[in-house]
């Protein structure tokens, strides 16, 4: 799946949904829409506004309609600007939260129901499939230059701007607990070896080493983006690419190892024995229960307001698994949600939708939703992240971010993934079995005319 990290109290259990709450905060309920949707109506009131945007010029309409994926949550984060623009601008924005899990479905039957609509706030993994398939307005804007420059960067496909990214920057780190490996006496781990060792530890106390929300497939993915990373030698993304303009195979000899590194995990007794029937919620309980110590893409910011005794959240990039100490450790993530123009927005509705889009990626809109967050990464370079020690620590490490592999694929190879991954930590398929599996896909995607964009 960004979707950021650094993350806020999960209402759901996908990766997408990880995303949404972690690169904004989540959006306030006023009503339920379509198939499952929430509908917000901005202006329900809220405290200390933010700054106004930039963008000059009448917006010619009171009303803008929204669709996104940033998650209810009364009074804070999304929810919380959209009321302060509506007190400052006097426009009123419709939001309309689709779960990401859900998105393309719901934002389909939106589409064929010719429901109006403006601005899309997106998961980054869809921003390819909506600019190439026509869904999408390219943008040009004048303030590209607040943004880190992975952000337009990675929306910039076929030469065009298409979305601009808003509020956190960043990925699935390793959350872990302190306090457990401070009670057998380790460091946090440099290495697989020291990785196993510790699960041995541990498992001796009646403590998991990774706790993971398993029942998810989506979430399996993430995994092999951590992991390719160093079977590639810290060249996943350009692997990537390569592959996909074909040049490579999903067979090839790091792919096929980082997949087994992922059902070694399984192999060595590092995962918790429910890790393939529990969701985001049953992970947090692992770790609030000290159940487990180590959490990829943990919900820090939920750990964090809970302040459970017996947990000393931090925040680390993963050991290095493979043999090769030139390998540097790194962390799959994104550049912030990103906000998008609808191709069937009314021409009286483009200059109030491009104002809102300024607004929400402003500077103080970023830095309030990643502090509201305790996030560690803005996606504006002059932005603030939050005071706290543990995200204040991660910080250090966004140089060793790479982008979402699924932000690249096509959704065929995502959904391999998946299945292909959770059927290797359940024992049912060995590493070349997936691989093949994967590849076979590979090539049925490729006759069917599918180009990299």
């Amino acid at each position: 799946m960004s979707e950021s990290p650094t993350t806020q109290r999960p209402t759901g259990s996908t990766r997408r949904v990880f995303l949404g709450r972690a690169a904004l905060a989540s959006a306030g309920v006023a009503g339920v829409g379509l198939g499952g949707a929430t509908t917000l109506l901005a202006g329900c009131g809220s405290s200390g506004e933010l700054g106004k945007p930039r963008t000059g010029g009448s917006t010619k309409t009171d009303r803008l309609s929204m669709i996104g994926v940033a998650q209810p949550n009364p009074g804070r984060g999304f929810t919380k600007l959209l009321d302060d623009y509506k007190k400052r601008e006097g426009v009123e924005t419709k939001y309309q939260y689709f779960p990401s899990e859900r998105f393309v479905a719901l934002f389909t039957a939106a589409q064929k129901a010719k429901q109006p609509l403006d601005v899309l706030l997106l998961n980054g993994q869809d921003i390819r499939r909506y600019a190439t398939n026509g869904t999408l307005l390219p943008l040009d804007l004048d303030y590209t230059d607040r943004f880190r420059p992975l952000g337009p960067k990675t929306y910039t496909i076929n030469g065009k701007l298409w979305g601009i990214p808003t509020g956190g920057q960043g990925g699935f780190m390793i959350l872990y607990n302190k306090k457990l490996l401070d009670q057998i006496g380790a460091d946090y781990p440099a290495t697989y070896d020291d990785l196993r060792a510790i699960g041995g530890e541990l498992s001796t106390k009646g403590v998991a080493a990774f706790t993971h929300p398993g029942k998810n497939v989506y979430l399996w993915p993430v995994w092999f983006f951590t992991t390719y990373a160093q079977t590639t030698k810290n060249k996943s993304e350009e692997k990537t690419i390569a592959l996909l303009k074909g040049d490579g195979s999903f067979t090839d000899p790091e792919v096929v190892e980082a997949l087994d590194l992922i059902f070694a995990f399984h192999r060595d007794g590092l995962f918790s024995k429910d890790v393939l029937s529990i969701d985001t919620d049953g992970s947090m309980a692992n770790m609030q229960r000290s159940k487990a110590a180590f959490w990829l893409g943990g919900d820090y910011g939920g750990i964090s307001q809970d302040h459970p005794a017996a947990v000393d959240p931090r925040l680390q990039v993963i050991p290095r698994l493979v043999s090769d100490a030139s390998v540097t450790s790194q962390f799959p993530g994104g550049p912030g949600s990103p906000l998008c123009l609808y191709k069937g927005i009314s021409e009286e509705s483009r200059t109030a939708a491009l104002k809102l889009i300024d607004y929400l990626s402003s500077d103080a809109s970023a830095s309030y939703l990643v502090k509201d967050n305790h996030g560690a990464f803005t996606t504006n370079a002059n932005a603030q992240g939050s005071d706290d020690p543990a995200a204040k620590d991660a910080a250090k490490y966004i140089d060793h971010m790479t982008v979402y592999l699924d932000w690249y694929w096509p959704p065929e190879i995502t959904a391999a993934f998946q299945q292909g991954i959770q059927a290797g930590v359940a024992g049912s398929k060995n590493a070349e079995q997936v691989a093949a599996d994967i590849q076979a896909t590979w090539q049925k995607v490729q006759q069917g005319g599918w180009k990299f964009a």
